[in-house]
């Protein structure tokens, strides 16, 4: 699958389930987590995908999965 669709389709799923959930909750604040952990998922996701990873695509996933970790707490 294309990475570009597959990200595409990655964060689509997330950002509908967050908005599922901020209506039924009636609380919009929670976008906020999802957008650090849409950054974590798309990183996961596309790295676990990846047929050849190399220790430079290895550090990237980490450093995004960390950044992405870090802005939704």
């Amino acid at each position: 699958m294309n990475e570009l669709l597959l990200a595409a389709l990655t964060i689509a799923i997330l950002m509908v389930a967050t908005w599922l959930i901020s209506v039924a909750i009636k609380d919009a604040s929670i976008v906020d987590i999802s957008w650090g952990l849409g950054f974590a998922t798309v990183a996961t996701v596309l790295w676990i995908a990846d047929d050849a990873k190399s220790n430079l695509d290895t550090l990237l996933w980490l450093m995004t999965l960390l950044w992405g970790l870090r802005l939704c707490l």
